[in-house]
């Protein structure tokens, strides 16, 4: 199992599985009652809605279609969310090629994700829309707890740094800078908001070695 997430009362826990029996499954918090909610190979990223009635992820998805060379077989990654009061499916109409990382809007009407030329958002009825001024960015979003900013990790040259964004393309904002007084780039990547929204919780090797940080934020108060 991977990619582990808990549902939004903390009694349950969503994750992938690349096993024998590929898929993806909910647990409760203590590890029982597991349940396959959707059975199929390359999964990744599940993450409950707030109301923990549906589970969205990504997979890839292997058909006929243009290729640089012609045509012929190629993969996708696409968005999908499940219904868990009956299995069933659907996926964000007008998703680019490669979508990947899907995070909800507090509300669970919307879905922020990544894919191909920046972050989108998207839902079962509106067509995926790119946030402006995102073009750049190769991440793992993730909606902020009072809906107002996506969190981002983004690869600045030669290391990776962190920021936000509203969720209309204003007010980009890197909360890191991947500098150091020896002037060695040091990178910042896989952030996560507090469930209240005003920390930030992140990975860094700027003391030499990997280890968990976290800031307010707006990137202040920096502690190991």
């Amino acid at each position: 199992g991977y990619d582990p997430a808990w549902s939004a009362d903390g009694t349950q826990i969503v994750y992938a599985d690349r096993g024998a029996n590929p898929g993806i499954i909910v647990a409760n918090a203590d590890g029982s009652g597991t349940k396959t909610v959707w059975a199929g190979p390359d999964a990744r990223s599940p993450q409950f809605s707030p109301d923990g009635s549906q589970i969205a992820f990504y997979h890839m998805i292997i058909g006929w279609g243009p290729t640089p060379s012609g045509v012929g077989f190629q993969d996708w990654f696409q968005i999908v969310v499940v219904r868990l009061k009956d299995g069933s499916t659907y996926l964000p109409p007008d998703q680019p090629e490669h979508a990947y990382s899907p995070s909800w809007s507090p509300d669970g009407k919307l879905l922020v994700f990544a894919g191909d030329g920046g972050l989108y958002v998207g839902s079962e009825l509106m067509s995926a829309k790119a946030i402006p001024n995102t073009d750049f960015l190769d991440s793992t979003p993730e909606w902020s707890p009072n809906g107002d900013r996506i969190l981002f990790t983004a690869l600045n040259h030669d290391h990776w740094d962190i920021g936000t964004i509203n969720v209309d393309g204003s007010r980009l904002n890197f909360l890191t800078s991947g500098g150091s007084a020896a002037g060695a780039p040091y990178s910042s990547a896989a952030a996560a908001w507090s469930p209240t929204g005003n920390q930030i919780v992140f990975a860094s090797d700027r003391g030499g070695s990997w280890i968990l940080y976290t800031m307010n934020g707006d990137g202040s108060n920096l502690n190991p």
